[in-house]
């Protein structure tokens, strides 16, 4: 198995900084234009974060990858909300971007979404689990 920790994500507001652990549920309100900063940010940390543990991997792309992406949290969301917010983070691992998916189709990853209980607020954090075939 090969782990990769996706660090907290920062993004600049009109009142300073705002960061977070985890994506956003799609129930969270909010303009176009920020949450197009919140998918961005979080499609470059993917990118860094794969950046950093390529030599991890044995060859990317991954022909067919298997992966788990493990929310660590507090407060847990509902399962459909857990599987929308993912999103971003799928689509920083695609070829354009992170370089591990050719595509996010059913014949190249097969992924699988949990969430842990973090014991603080600070604990919290996004992990990306690959596994071999």
């Amino acid at each position: 198995m090969i782990s990769v920790k996706l660090e907290k994500v920062c993004i600049e507001t009109k009142k300073g900084y705002e960061c977070r652990f985890v994506p956003h549920s799609i129930n969270t309100k909010m303009h176009w234009g920020k949450k197009h900063r919140w998918t961005e940010a979080w499609k470059t940390e993917v990118e860094w974060g794969i950046y950093k543990n390529r030599r991890k991997f044995k060859e990317l792309p991954l022909h067919h990858a298997r992966f788990e992406v493990v929310y660590h949290v507090v407060k847990f969301m509902d399962e459909d909300n857990l599987y929308a917010s993912v999103k971003p983070i799928i689509d920083g691992l695609k070829k354009e971007r992170g370089g591990v998916l050719i595509d996010d189709d059913h014949q190249h990853a097969s992924y699988r979404v949990v969430q842990r209980k973090a014991s603080r607020g600070d604990d919290q954090h996004v992990e990306l689990r690959f596994y071999e075939d």
